[in-house]
């Protein structure tokens, strides 16, 4: 049985709804949360179809959704645990191992993130998904091995970045907020070198 589209437009509005409007986004999620958990107990999403898994695909996504997610053991856990159902269900299910990678980022588990991204099959994804898992793979490494090591794939991510066809709205926050901060800290010829490659990823 299809899942309804009014998922999606639920999980749309939660999107467009500000960070900073806490009581508004809550209540969207709380209510979407719900929703998903009354269609999975229909017996039309049985324990092994392709709708369930997007199902808990969906719930682990609207979890991940909230404002207090990396100071909220509870709601981690609950990312997790509907990602991994979901992967139960479809091993190669691409989008939730992005999710599932984001998640462990967040917490800082950078070994842990890498190894999920790298279950990503970049075939199941458009150009603006390839992309994203491109710059989350390069920041887990950033925060592993240190932005030194890493100018040259950094260099090689933003001359993709700049080249990217068709032109869709793409800004690489994560890899810019590293930059950000682990430049300052860099000697003189890659502090420099640096510098100019995050002047170039803020014109992208």
């Amino acid at each position: 049985m299809p899942i309804p589209e009014s998922i999606y437009e639920e999980i749309d509005n939660i999107i467009d709804i500000p960070r900073s409007d806490r009581d508004d986004r809550f209540s969207a999620i709380d209510e979407v949360i719900s929703h998903i958990q009354s269609l999975l107990l229909a017996p039309e999403y049985s324990s092994s179809s392709c709708e369930r898994a997007e199902l808990l695909y969906l719930l682990g996504y609207t979890y991940y959704q909230y404002p207090d997610r990396n100071n909220d053991r509870n709601i981690y856990t609950n990312v997790e645990k509907s990602l991994l159902a979901a992967i139960e269900i479809k091993a190669d299910y691409s989008i939730a191992w992005l999710y599932l990678g984001h998640n462990a980022y967040d917490m800082g588990k950078y070994r842990d993130a890498i190894e999920r991204f790298s279950n990503c099959q970049e075939e199941h994804f458009n150009s603006f998904y390839r992309l994203i898992l491109l710059e989350m793979k390069l920041c887990c490494s950033i925060n592993i091995e240190g932005l030194a090591t890493m100018l040259s794939e950094v260099e090689r991510f933003i001359d993709q970045l700049e080249n990217h066809d068709p032109p869709e709205d793409i800004f690489p926050y994560v890899l810019t907020s590293i930059l950000e901060k682990d430049t300052l800290n860099l000697e003189i010829f890659p502090k420099n070198q640096a510098t100019i490659l995050l002047s170039r990823l803020q014109k992208c």
